[in-house]
């Protein structure tokens, strides 16, 4: 995941608020709900122009566009040639604490697709009253996440915390960090250490002339 992480621990009692029952029953990459879901994806290809066997990795052949009303969060994903190797993300939904936080969350649902071909997949979350996350993910996506562990699988564009939303549903806007404190810290830490070290630098050159 990207380091927006979160989570909330009500996800049964959010997905129930909005109409939404998980079901145990769901396929390989999928995990199916009763009522209305929460995802929706399309997918539309094309024909570009290129020669026969032609082929490009992922990074050099994919990028997204998103868009964002009071009713849905869409991450469009545009696939401009072929990839070598197919990718098989999953959208998912995890619900966020009612009581506010951003951890641990809950997952509610999730649908898995296939990128390989030129064209354009457009991956559409309705939102509702719950309090929820969504993600499109590359990799697993465990029950339960948090900053503590356990980590869902990276996202699909893992440098675009963009590509991702938190919706803060019917209640106020709760606070979220960006980054987890644990990985906050480090980092604090060694701009310091790092600003100290060239502070020495400094008087030692001075002491020095």
């Amino acid at each position: 995941m990207v380091f927006m992480r979160r989570s909330w621990r009500v996800g049964v009692v959010c997905a129930l608020a909005s109409g939404v029952v998980v079901s145990a029953t769901g396929t390989a990459g999928a995990q199916q709900v009763t009522g209305p879901s929460s995802i929706e994806i399309s997918q539309t290809r094309t024909s570009p122009d290129i020669p026969s066997g032609f082929c490009l990795p992922a990074f050099l052949a994919l990028r997204h566009t998103t868009f964002e009303d009071s009713s849905i969060f869409r991450l469009n994903v545009i696939v401009s040639a072929p990839l070598c190797d197919p990718i098989d993300p999953v959208a998912a939904v995890y619900a966020m604490p009612l009581e506010g936080g951003a951890w641990p969350q809950t997952l509610v649902e999730t649908k898995g697709f296939r990128v390989q071909e030129p064209g354009t997949t457009q991956i559409t979350f309705t939102k509702r009253c719950a309090p929820v996350q969504f993600d499109v993910i590359n990799g697993p996506t465990p029950p339960t996440v948090a900053p503590w562990g356990p980590y869902h699988g990276p996202l699909l564009f893992p440098f675009d915390t963009n590509s991702a939303r938190q919706h803060v549903g019917c209640g106020p806007a709760p606070v979220i960090p960006e980054v987890p404190t644990a990985l906050i810290l480090p980092i604090s830490t060694a701009v310091l250490l790092g600003g100290a070290a060239a502070l020495v630098t400094v008087r030692r050159r001075r002491s020095l002339a």
